[in-house]
C-alpha cells in the first residue's frame, strides 16, 4: 500500500498529530492510526492525504469496503492521485474484483506510476485470468524497474513453469531464492523432477 507523506504547513499542534499518525502507520498500529485520522478529518474533511492514509489504515485493519470509500474521497479532491488508484487496485484485487483492480492499476500507470509493485500486481491479476503472456510481460517490466525485486522473479518462475518453460522457470526461481524470497517448496520439487533438456525456451 502507498502512504502519503503529508505537507506539514499547519500549526505545530496539528503537525504533532500528523507526525504521530505517520508513526502509528509505519509501526502497523492500524486501528489507532484510523481513529486519529478520523478525528483529523473532522477538522479537514476534504484533505486528500488524510483520506488516503485512512484508506491504508482501514485496509490493513481488514475494513476493505471502508478503505475503498476513503480512496474514492481522496480522488474526489485529487482526481489524478496515482497512489489512490494503486491502492484501489490492491483492495479490489484482494476481494476478487479483478476487472475493477485492472482498471485502477492501469489508471495509476497512465498517471505516471512506474513501480515494480504495480507491475507485479498487474502481472498477478493477468495470471489469475489465465493470461500468462500478459503476466510475463508485467513481471519483466517489474524486474527491469528493479532487478532485485524478488517477488517478480518468483512470480515469473511460476508463469514460465505454467507455460512449460522449465529452464526459464528454474532460472528465476534461483534468483528469487538468492534474493531471499521464500519460493514455495512445491515449485522447487516440480523443477527438480522435470528436466528441460532443450534449455530455456
Amino acid at each position: 500500500m502507498k502512504l502519503s507523506v503529508m505537507d506539514h504547513t499547519e500549526e505545530k499542534t496539528a503537525d504533532l498529530r500528523l507526525s504521530k499518525v505517520m508513526k502509528k502507520l509505519q509501526q502497523g498500529r492500524w486501528e489507532e492510526a484510523a481513529t486519529v485520522l478520523q478525528h483529523l478529518l473532522e477538522l479537514e474533511p476534504k484533505n486528500p492525504d488524510l483520506h488516503l492514509n485512512l484508506g491504508v489504515a482501514l485496509f490493513e485493519a481488514g475494513q476493505k469496503q471502508e478503505a475503498i470509500i476513503e480512496y474514492r474521497r481522496c480522488l474526489k479532491s485529487q482526481p489524478n492521485r496515482k497512489e489512490a488508484y494503486y491502492n484501489l487496485g490492491v483492495v479490489y484485487q484482494s476481494i476478487g474484483k479483478l476487472k475493477e483492480a485492472k482498471k485502477a492499476y492501469l489508471r495509476a500507470i497512465d498517471l505516471g506510476m512506474q513501480t515494480p509493485e504495480v507491475r507485479c500486481n498487474l502481472g498477478n491479476l493477468y495470471r489469475y485470468q489465465k493470461n500468462l503472456q500478459g503476466a510475463i510481460e508485467q513481471y519483466l517490466i517489474a524486474i527491469n524497474l528493479n532487478p532485485k525485486f524478488a517477488a517478480a522473479h518468483n512470480n515469473l518462475a511460476v508463469a514460465f513453469g505454467q507455460q512449460g518453460k522449465l529452464g526459464l522457470s528454474r532460472e528465476h526461481s534461483k534468483i528469487a531464492l538468492r534474493l531471499g524470497f521464500p519460493v514455495h517448496p512445491e515449485i522447487l520439487e516440480h523443477l527438480r523432477c522435470h528436466t528441460d533438456s532443450a534449455g530455456p525456451k
